[in-house]
């Protein structure tokens, strides 16, 4: 299954050769010939020469025959409704001229008695399908409309599941609407599953025929996890009608979920619509929403949530809502040290954005309120003219001369990489180490006195450091909290 998804022939042919099982399926009851001809799903973390892998028509053909003879199960049903001859009657989306393909195993099915009148949830059969992919092969489209009123006529699922598979599209949208208005209304609808967003955009595109919309809603009171995003049903932001949050709201608390855009696959969750709400200081919606990790993701895969990025509110009221409705939930502001890109390093203003001063105190205010939370004083601040350069927190603030800020990451126990280095120079009496260690900022603390103790020239050179005392009392605080 693995070698099909991933388009490699060399592995395909090693299995086949081997009588490898076709039998087992994956958590969304796929098999192998689904992974071969049915809708695609994104790679995710397969290496990049799988996209320019290619398998020919005649390649499709063979692997397809292998493993109907295997034993895949013909009439096995997949979560888009289709079943395995579903699969065989469709054409191939790629460039080898493959039209015959359907035409091929037509006859195929024909040649061995496989039978295909047998209809799936919606009522819909292969050879159905089959008729109506030859209407839109000659774009028959009135043919077509009578077809699908017909099938509407018998059964409205049947009718919806075959507009959806032709992927049908024409000028006269009654048609559509017609076999809509059926589907919403009969008593009972069948399980969606992966068609669910391809129903909600279908109405969507009769956004004029608010009956439509309402039945919809009544009927799928919980929409896509998609609903309302923008990439999806080119809506950016928060509906600003009642109705439509109220539907965006229980969209977000599906979490994540496979979903059928089009014709392919994607992993959609709810995180751009809960930046969204962080990103408008909406802490009146957030606060509706149930509080489960798998909703929220507390701890993304860099240690930290992501999103403490998209607090950004001007008011100060909103913003520590914000945060503490994060805090609350048991998000993670960047625990761990050395955490590249955390929330607290990302609040440190650069050279220019330092130089104001609700600047300075905005940011002060926020790396307090993540300190609190528990967020590591230890993180990399990263240049954004470019990005491979990086310095620790603490240099940057030293570096931009941000002495509050400097002191509270002192406060709660930021280290000073130059801590090791500068003790070393002190026992090899290296001062002139010392001194370039003191000017490129790093700290002394009273194990630095200790070890100087007795020699008056690196003493000296301690006492010229204006920032000694006020150093050495950051650093008391910071232990006598730790006590």
């Amino acid at each position: 299954m693995h070698a099909i998804r991933c388009k490699n022939l060399d592995a395909i042919r090693f299995f086949m050769e081997k009588n490898v099982s076709v039998s087992s399926v994956d958590k969304h009851g796929r098999d192998a010939l689904y992974h071969l001809l049915g809708f695609q799903q994104e790679l995710g973390t397969i290496t990049s020469d799988t996209y320019s892998r290619h398998l020919t028509s005649k390649d499709i053909k063979a692997i397809t025959i292998y493993l109907i003879e295997q034993g895949t199960p013909l009439d096995r049903e997949y979560k888009d409704g289709r079943t395995a001859l579903f699969l065989l009657l469709g054409d191939l989306n790629d460039d080898n001229n493959s039209n015959d393909f359907s035409e091929f195993f037509f006859q195929y099915c024909k040649t061995n008695q496989i039978d295909l009148n047998r209809s799936n949830r919606f009522g819909l059969t292969p050879f159905q399908y089959y008729e109506l992919q030859k209407f839109k092969k000659q774009e028959d489209w009135n043919q077509i409309d009578r077809f699908l009123l017909n099938l509407n006529d018998k059964n409205p699922s049947t009718a919806f599941h075959a507009i959806f598979l032709i992927n049908y599209e024409n000028d006269n949208s009654t048609t559509i609407r017609t076999i809509l208005e059926s589907f919403l209304n009969q008593p009972t609808l069948p399980a969606l599953e992966w068609l669910e967003s391809n129903l909600w955009l279908t109405v969507f595109d009769f956004e004029s025929d608010p009956k439509l919309m309402k039945s919809l809603a009544n009927r799928y009171p919980i929409p896509p996890v998609s609903y309302w995003q923008f990439d999806i049903y080119d809506r950016e932001g928060i509906p600003k009608d009642p109705e439509e949050l109220k539907l965006w709201l229980r969209s977000i608390q599906k979490g994540k979920k496979i979903e059928l855009i089009g014709s392919s696959l994607r992993t959609i969750d709810s995180h751009v619509k809960i930046n969204f709400a962080l990103n408008e200081c909406r802490s009146d919606l957030l606060e509706k929403l149930p509080s489960q990790p798998s909703l929220w993701q507390l701890t993304g895969p860099k240690g930290f949530s992501k999103h403490f990025y998209n607090v950004r509110c001007e008011d100060v009221k909103e913003e520590q809502k914000l945060y503490q409705l994060l805090h609350s939930i048991g998000a993670n502001p960047g625990k761990g040290d050395w955490i590249d890109y955390s929330p607290l390093c990302s609040e440190i203003p650069d050279e220019s954005e330092s130089k104001d001063p609700k600047t300075r105190e905005r940011s002060l205010r926020r790396i307090s309120i993540l300190l609190k939370m528990g967020a590591s004083p230890n993180c990399y601040v990263y240049s954004q003219h470019r990005w491979s350069d990086s310095t620790t927190a603490l240099d940057a603030t030293r570096k931009y001369g941000l002495k509050n800020l400097e002191k509270l990451l002192l406060s709660f126990g930021a280290k000073d990489e130059r801590k090791a280095p500068l003790q070393k120079a002190i026992l090899a009496k290296n001062k002139t180490e010392i001194q370039k260690l003191l000017d490129q900022g790093a700290v002394i603390d009273v194990e630095e006195l200790k070890l100087a103790k007795g020699d008056s020239e690196i003493l000296r050179i301690f006492w010229k450091n204006t920032t000694l005392f006020e150093n050495l009392l950051c650093f008391v605080k910071s232990r006598l909290r730790g006590i």
